[in-house]
């Protein structure tokens, strides 16, 4: 309480005790109550410097860019064309990795036809192998067990023929017979006869059509057949 100018003032300096109550100080200035003092507009303060019309942003704790608004997510980034580019990239691995397997299958198989035909063709009656043959007997050739009863004979123009020959088809599968028939003296080529049959199959027997541009011989002392090709 003051007491310096004879009066008695509250401490807070709201109050005078006029001798008998307390009275308002009139000298004690009017406070504003907290709930009615304006509240901030949300457009601006033309005497602060903010424009009206626009709210005031706080500032930016970087100094550079406005602060994001409430519930902002920044984007995130799209992995679509990444994701694309794998899979395009896979495709065509297992593409190629596909290609190169069937061509090496395919390659496989060649290699193996080849060396059959190749061994084939050193087996006696093949190609690179002629078997020496008596006439009318029965031979083999690999599979194609010939029957007995064939002749070789002069046919109507005096050219070797043979006839009566056929085999039996004991493959592992159809198969057809092209083979040449030749007639020596010694180490003398005398005369050749071509054969052809249609395609036998497994277990069939069938015949060969067999011609010749060459003279019958005479005489000649050994028969040989070997595969044509």
């Amino acid at each position: 309480m003051s007491e310096g100018s004879g009066e008695q003032i509250s401490p807070d300096g709201k109050w005078r005790w006029d001798g008998h109550n307390w009275v308002p100080h009139q000298g004690a200035a009017p406070e504003t109550p907290q709930s009615q003092q304006a509240p901030p507009s949300p457009y601006g303060d033309p005497q602060a410097g903010t424009p009206y019309g626009q709210p005031q942003q706080p500032a930016s704790p970087y100094g550079q860019y406005p602060p994001r608004p409430y519930g902002f997510t920044p984007p995130q980034k799209s992995n679509t064309t990444r994701n694309v580019l794998l899979v395009i990239g896979l495709l065509a691995l297992l593409l190629v990795g596909g290609c190169l397997a069937v061509v090496g299958l395919a390659a496989n198989e060649i290699d193996n036809a080849v060396d059959e035909v190749t061994a084939n063709d050193r087996e006696p009656g093949g190609v690179d192998n002629p078997l020496e043959i008596e006439q009318g007997e029965a031979f083999d050739v690999y599979g194609f067990e010939y029957q007995a009863g064939w002749k070789i004979l002069a046919d109507d123009l005096g050219e070797a023929d043979v006839v009566g020959l056929k085999y039996e088809n004991q493959r592992d599968a159809i198969d057809d017979a092209s083979v040449r028939i030749k007639l020596f003296q010694g180490n003398e080529l005398l005369a050749t006869v071509s054969c052809r049959s249609e395609t036998a199959e497994v277990g069939q027997i069938v015949p060969l059509d067999c011609y010749s541009t060459d003279t019958m011989p005479a005489a000649y002392d050994k028969i040989t057949i070997a595969d044509a090709y």
